[in-house]
């Protein structure tokens, strides 16, 4: 017989109403991790002549590719091109950290922690033919959103997939090629996924490409949502997500789901006119 052990303790949204077709955005579900840890990565990017690099962009990678925590390189004691990133994480998982700035080759690294903390530098040689494709996602009354998948491609494959910050802004950084035809496509829970074209023309290094996002379509009643890690926001996939309806004296529980790579989970369909609440928990 297998056993299996709670990794995640079980955790429940607030009460949901639906009295009309619509897309029911329920607030992130935290869940408190049972056998993860509190993870510091830190360390310095340094230029090819060992001298620390301010504003270079440090983005941690899920082991699913999934990016979920950044941090910039500033001065600290003194010190240039420090940074810091504090997550809740598994020290048996492999996270990747990515490092990238204008006129600097893009650089990968591959992180098993050993302990709770881990230091790693970079040494990033110097590129003049990195360029960038940035902007900011909104949505129709002009409000920054966050969180916001924002994904580049060219005709044949994705290159860049970097998420927005908390005022909705997002910068990419590669070898982007002028005249190229780039296609910037943003998704968002709650939201119908926008993209526009970015094309980097001759004498410039950077093409700007801001998004307005629709609020998906009300006609389908829906109760969609992301279930995260309680401390670093991480999103959890394959938790298991049960949507329960409110009676007078117990739940009943209608329809269950898993997460996707984003901690994704979504129930169509919904019968109005009754109150809800959605549980989740991660069981291995």
């Amino acid at each position: 017989m297998s056993k299996h052990h709670q990794v995640y303790s079980a955790q429940s949204s607030d009460p949901i109403n639906i009295q009309q077709n619509n897309v029911v955005v329920v607030p992130d579900i935290a869940m408190t991790a049972a056998s993860t840890k509190e993870l510091i990565l830190s360390g310095i990017v340094y230029n090819q002549n060992l001298v620390g690099i301010n504003g270079i962009s440090v983005v941690l990678y899920s082991a699913t590719g999934v990016p979920f925590a950044q941090a910039t390189t500033e001065t600290v004691n003194k010190k240039e091109g420090c940074f810091s990133i504090t997550f809740e994480g598994d020290m048996n998982t492999s996270y990747t950290l990515i490092a990238s700035g204008m006129n600097y080759n893009t650089s990968y690294q591959e992180i098993i922690f050993n302990g709770k903390k881990e230091n790693v530098n970079f040494y990033l040689t110097a590129n003049v033919n990195t360029k960038i494709i940035y902007g900011v996602v909104t949505d129709l009354n002009g409000k920054g959103l966050k969180g916001a998948i924002v994904r580049i491609s060219d005709a044949t494959s994705d290159i860049v997939t970097v998420l927005t910050m908390s005022d909705g802004s997002y910068v990419a950084y590669d070898e982007f090629t002028v005249g190229t035809n780039y296609t910037v496509n943003v998704s968002l829970l709650g939201y119908i996924s926008g993209n526009m074209t970015a094309v980097i023309v001759d004498n410039t290094n950077s093409a700007f490409a801001p998004i307005k996002l629709t609020q998906s379509d009300g006609n389908v009643t829906s109760v969609v949502g992301t279930i995260v890690n309680a401390k670093s926001s991480v999103p959890i996939q394959n938790a298991m997500v049960g949507l329960y309806q409110m009676t007078v004296s117990s739940f009943k529980l209608i329809a269950t789901t898993y997460t996707d790579v984003y901690g994704y989970y979504a129930f169509t369909n919904v019968p109005m006119g009754s109150n809800y609440i959605v549980k989740a928990t991660k069981i291995e």
